[in-house]
């Protein structure tokens, strides 16, 4: 009787210690006071409070309600009462939520599809989609860009082993090409790199290998360089990244 006494007393000793040291942690990575005002909103980068709690995408950081781990919708709001997060949790962790500008313009748009995937969208304060990313084992598979006016900024997939390009481009606000890389060959990794000036005109091309055991894209054979009106500068020959020879026009 007085052991099973004395492990009561143990489990619920350290049941209370473990929650403590949960909080403390907490409070010493994020903050939550249910209230905010406009300055959680980073100009660049949105609203960003919730991601150490983002389950799907490793975050280790927990959330307290009421001195329990957070479970099933939370919201939080601005100080004028309009939301700014509404979050499905587990265990202190977020699974899916939305975060909201103080207009009440979606600002982001997180969820799981499923155990290992998910996805985000990110949305300007203008309600225009900025962001679209697409997750497997919180490696970011699949990344698009845009800009405030809709045109595609920068897109990027990898191969479903997720080691290698697929596609790989930037763009201008105009909607022309800035630069790309194309894959041509799955075999031997091989791509074609090629970047472009504002007026459309080619600057520089050239081939790359994707090096499996550096996890490095390396320039090979010979790349040429152009000046805006199209008329060639020099031309360089590379050999595993490294430039063996140029010559200048």
């Amino acid at each position: 009787m007085i052991k099973r006494i004395v492990l009561t007393l143990f489990i619920v000793t350290t049941g209370v210690s473990l929650h403590a040291q949960l909080k403390h942690n907490l409070r010493g990575q994020v903050s939550f006071s249910n209230y905010y005002d406009k300055t959680v909103i980073d100009e660049m980068f949105g609203i960003e409070l919730y991601e150490p709690l983002n389950a799907l995408l490793s975050a280790d950081s927990v959330r307290m309600c009421d001195s329990y781990l957070c479970s099933g919708w939370v919201e939080d709001k601005y100080k004028d009462s309009s939301l700014l997060h509404k979050g499905y949790y587990i265990d202190g962790q977020l699974q899916s939520y939305k975060n909201y500008y103080p207009d009440g313009t979606l600002e982001r748009d997180f969820r799981a599809l499923d155990s290992y995937r998910c996805m985000v969208k990110l949305y300007y304060p203008n309600g225009q989609l900025k962001s679209e990313v697409r997750y497997v084992n919180a490696f970011a598979q699949e990344w698009t860009d845009y800009y405030e006016n809709g045109q595609i900024k920068f897109v990027e997939k990898y191969h479903r082993s997720l080691s290698y390009h697929v596609e790989k481009a930037s763009y201008y606000e105009s909607g022309k090409t800035k630069d790309e890389m194309l894959l041509e060959s799955k075999k031997k990794l091989s791509y074609k790199q090629n970047e472009y000036y504002e007026n459309g005109k080619l600057k520089s091309s050239g081939n790359m290998v994707f090096n499996e055991s550096s996890y490095n894209y390396e320039r090979v054979g010979s790349w040429t360089f152009y000046n805006e009106s199209g008329k060639k500068t020099k031309v360089q020959t590379w050999d595993e990244g490294n430039m063996t020879d140029e010559k200048t026009f």
